[in-house]
């Protein structure tokens, strides 16, 4: 289903928690997979940090 997607897709947004490290890292594998089914690196790609709830005090918990 994944891969349909990928292949109908123009462009893409990734979006990462940034409290989360790990979520930030599963875009390397996702790009790497946009990549793989699009046969190009040429593909336009925006990559988008979220925490929108994360506030000011709390901003040591980014990774």
């Amino acid at each position: 289903m994944r891969a349909l997607s990928i292949q109908s897709a123009d462009a893409f947004i990734l979006v990462y928690d940034v409290t989360d490290a790990n979520s930030f890292c599963e875009l390397k594998l996702l790009r790497d997979q946009i990549h793989e089914t699009k046969a190009t690196s040429s593909v336009p790609i925006v990559v988008v940090g979220n925490k929108t709830d994360l506030l000011i005090e709390d901003s040591d918990r980014r990774e």
